[in-house]
């Protein structure tokens, strides 16, 4: 239930904020030839001898014709009970989130997507794909969403999970390490742990979580790209 709503005549606003109505022009949509109904109920009715307003509280009448004519549920409207709108897609508007579209990688980590071993993020982040925005557009800057399959990462990463990585600059992966990272090689990419860089040996060493998997060393001539991971966008449970 919303609690921060607490009257009918609160959720008639509410629903002319989202729908940008105002006291004249839902008037027209629920078929009335004047405002004075919906202007006592969002205003009031002068209190007589006063110069003070009470709001009329809507009748079973206009409370159908407004669920009718917007898809409201006339639970939210008489009671507050959630969801808002009889629409998956109009009760997620009306929580005002925001979405953002970001490059996507659809091939799962280590299924190889390519045979040429030279292909980069450039060349396979053609798709996109919309996800919840938490942050400020500036965070997201750089940033690819890719996929995991496979055991390899549990219990840190489940199989299927959709996750958030950031790409680290060439000049910078000297210093990459402590974390997990998305590194793109030889027609495919790897979602793995790097503890220790071993840059200057001329490689780095791959770490799965899962004590069942091995570690893979990866020569750095062979990279392509690295991506930090920065967070699980999606998981499963299992």
């Amino acid at each position: 239930m919303d609690k921060t709503i607490q009257t009918i005549n609160d959720r008639v606003e509410k629903l002319m904020n989202i729908e940008n109505l105002n006291i004249n022009t839902l008037a027209l949509a629920l078929g009335y030839k004047n405002n004075t109904t919906i202007y006592d109920i969002i205003k009031g009715k002068l209190i007589k001898g006063t110069d003070q307003r009470k709001k009329t509280k809507p009748g079973r009448i206009i409370l159908e014709k407004i669920c009718k004519t917007f898809g409201v549920r006339y639970e939210w409207l008489v009671e507050g009970k959630e969801p808002m709108f009889e629409s998956q897609d109009r009760n997620l508007k009306s929580l005002d989130i925001k979405l953002i579209e970001l490059p996507f990688i659809d091939f799962y980590a280590s299924a190889s997507f390519r045979n040429d071993s030279g292909v980069g993020l450039d060349r396979i982040t053609q798709k996109k794909k919309k996800i919840i925005k938490f942050e400020e557009d500036e965070y997201y800057k750089g940033t690819v969403l890719i996929q995991t399959m496979g055991d390899s990462m549990e219990p840190s990463l489940n199989s299927g999970s959709t996750l958030l990585g950031r790409i680290v600059e060439k000049e910078n992966w000297k210093y990459v390490g402590n974390a997990i990272y998305a590194v793109f090689f030889a027609g495919r990419y790897e979602v793995k742990r790097i503890v220790e860089n071993n840059f200057a040996d001329g490689y780095l060493m791959l770490i799965a979580d899962n004590p069942e998997h091995g570690k893979q060393k990866v020569n750095i001539q062979d990279i392509t790209d690295i991506l930090k991971i920065e967070e699980i966008v999606r998981s499963k449970v299992f």
